[in-house]
């Protein structure tokens, strides 16, 4: 962003720049208008912003650098050992990732600052993929299933339904499905809604 403004302000552009503000306060990843989940612990028990998190602190970590950490602090993001990982993300730690919607929680431990880049650039799993994997993991289909189910949004997200002859992926755009496709298969369409919350289609 900075570098687009400093062009902007170099050629004297009639534009205007504005920053989705959502983003910076939540996920980026995620998409849609919706009443704040329950945290329910994860399959980790951990809060999801705060996974696979460090922080450290003159004085040690109170409770106001925590929070930071989960928003803007990412300068504090570390991996376990005070290193980053060398990448190639490994392909199960991409799919559970992707899956869990903790792309950027994975991707701390390899990247210094995830947010600043494309995280797709180090995602390598397709939809082929997925889809094996979900035929190996029945359940974990099932469970995204129904966690997609339980969110109330009705605009700019992807939503997954059931229907009389399988499942529907659509784009909600203020209640209104664009784009729909059918899948006869669950996790077909589970992998569908991966990637297109995630960019990838």
């Amino acid at each position: 962003p900075v570098d687009v403004v400093n062009w902007m302000l170099e050629d004297n552009l009639p534009v205007r720049f504005q920053l989705q503000m959502h983003k910076f306060i939540w996920d980026p990843a995620k998409k849609g208008v919706c009443r704040p989940p329950q945290h329910h612990g994860g399959r980790s028990g951990r809060p999801p912003a705060i996974r696979r998190r460090r922080f450290f602190a003159a004085g040690g970590v109170d409770l106001a650098a925590e929070l930071a950490g989960r928003f803007v602090g990412r300068a504090l993001t570390v991996g376990y050992d005070g290193r980053m990982r060398p990448l190639p993300v490994p392909e199960n730690e991409q799919l559970t990732a992707m899956l869990n919607g903790t792309i950027f929680d994975v991707l701390s431990d390899y990247v210094e600052d995830p947010r600043s880049v494309d995280f797709r650039r180090f995602l390598t799993v397709d939809r082929d993929t997925l889809v094996r994997h979900l035929d190996a993991h029945p359940e974990i289909a099932e469970a995204y299933l129904k966690h997609q189910s339980a969110i109330e949004a009705f605009h700019d997200v992807a939503i997954i339904t059931p229907n009389e002859s399988g499942y529907v992926v659509a784009w909600l755009d203020h209640g209104q499905q664009k784009w729909p496709r059918g899948f006869k298969s669950l996790n077909a369409a589970v992998a569908e809604h991966v990637l297109v919350s995630h960019g990838m289609y």
